[in-house]
């Protein structure tokens, strides 16, 4: 079928282009123009793929890789943004993704505003050279180690890594001699951790319907004392009490003196969910005894109060929670 130029008036997305001209828009293939380092490149995708610019970078091996602004797109294709394709561009290098490769018949930008091609096909309107892995895999797709289909689940990144190479170590002069004791430059790396990642992504995991559920080795408190009706003169001396025992012994104790209903405080204490609750209430507190209740299992023992640091000792276990 021969290449046709049609008018899309102001129409730019793979979307709206797809709905234009009826087509779906693994029928069309999108021109992507980078800048690699000081030079122009144009990339190919299916317009229902993503490019993945780090494949990108580092097939061209290149230092630094962007999407070139207007005035270069438009200097390259003669058109502005959104109608860019590979017939008649004026970029140096094209390269193309294995999704376009056997594709016929397809629609392009026409790089003339307003425009786009139908019926494009390699070879006979424009050559492409170089094909490769150059966009964002899918759901289905196979995989690379072992050919079965790949699966997407939506994570959050905790930590990475980085290979840094040589690019530093040239312009510091880090360098070491090898065992045969000639100069080399170090072959740099760094990693990352992101603590407020962690916390986040700890959050989504361990959780129920009343609030979080914090682990206890990095809870923001490992217990709080629930003092149930603060206005009791028992209740208010024994909570006292036991908080200045354990903050003295070395745990990072919160302590809930607030004149609440007991039910507030409950919801309120599984909201921000601190591992270990201690309950004074006021029946309990006239015999020196307190509840402890777990978050996670729900347990709740009984005990005295001068039992209570030797139970939560026992109850918390890891010692990350004392203080330094």
């Amino acid at each position: 079928m021969p290449i046709t130029e049609v008018e899309t008036p102001g129409i730019t997305t793979i979307e709206k282009v797809s709905a234009l001209l009826k087509v779906g828009p693994e029928r069309l293939v999108k021109t992507l123009i980078y800048k690699a380092d000081d030079k122009i490149v144009a990339l190919l995708v299916r317009g229902d793929f993503e490019a993945n610019e780090a494949k990108l970078k580092n097939y061209l091996q290149c230092a630094n890789l962007e999407l070139a602004d207007e005035k270069t797109i438009q200097d390259v294709t003669l058109a502005p943004v959104g109608f860019s394709g590979p017939v008649r561009i004026k970029a140096a290098r094209i390269l193309a993704d294995n999704s376009v490769k056997d594709m016929v018949n397809f629609v392009t930008g026409a790089n003339t505003k307003d425009a786009h091609l139908i019926n494009v096909n390699i070879g006979r309107d424009f050559e492409v050279k170089e094909f490769g892995d150059f966009r964002v895999i899918t759901e289905g797709d196979g995989c690379p180690a072992c050919g079965k289909q790949v699966t997407i689940k939506t994570a959050i990144e905790i930590g990475h890594t980085f290979k840094l190479g040589t690019k530093y170590s040239d312009s510091l002069g880090a360098k070491f001699l090898d065992k045969d004791g000639a100069e080399k430059p170090v072959v740099m790396g760094c990693y990352g951790i992101g603590v407020n990642r962690i916390m986040a992504s700890l959050i989504e995991t361990a959780n129920d319907k009343d609030g979080i559920i914090w682990p206890k080795s990095i809870a923001p408190y490992p217990a709080v004392i629930l003092a149930l009706n603060i206005e009791n003169k028992k209740v208010k001396e024994l909570s006292e009490d036991i908080y200045a025992r354990l903050t003295k012994s070395g745990h990072d104790v919160l302590y809930d003196d607030r004149d609440e209903s007991a039910g507030i405080k409950f919801k309120d204490v599984d909201l921000i969910g601190i591992p270990v609750k201690i309950i004074i209430g006021e029946r309990n507190a006239k015999k020196n005894m307190i509840e402890v209740k777990d978050r996670l299992t729900g347990k709740i023992d009984t005990v005295n109060s001068k039992d209570l640091e030797s139970h939560l000792n026992t109850l918390l276990i890891d010692q990350s929670f004392k203080r330094r």
